[in-house]
């Protein structure tokens, strides 16, 4: 719990801004530590890849823009 909420939130902090501008050697890194947290158990071993989880916030990103919760 404590892998997801703290390394897992630092690697898709602002991930909309800048997923695009990384090269495939940066993000096969970022891959990498996800990779590890799941080999010493710190982490669950279906834990979503990194590309599927940015991809995840930029889709809430997009809703939240569609669909604002907040009401006048």
């Amino acid at each position: 719990m404590i892998f997801k909420a703290v390394i897992i939130g630092k690697l898709t902090y602002a991930a909309s801004a800048w997923s695009d501008f990384t090269t495939a050697d940066a993000r096969q890194r970022l891959e990498s530590v996800i990779r590890r947290g799941i080999r010493s158990g710190l982490c669950a071993a279906d834990q979503t890849s990194l590309a599927d989880l940015v991809e995840d916030a930029d889709d809430n990103l997009f809703n939240s823009i569609i669909k604002p919760s907040f009401t006048y």
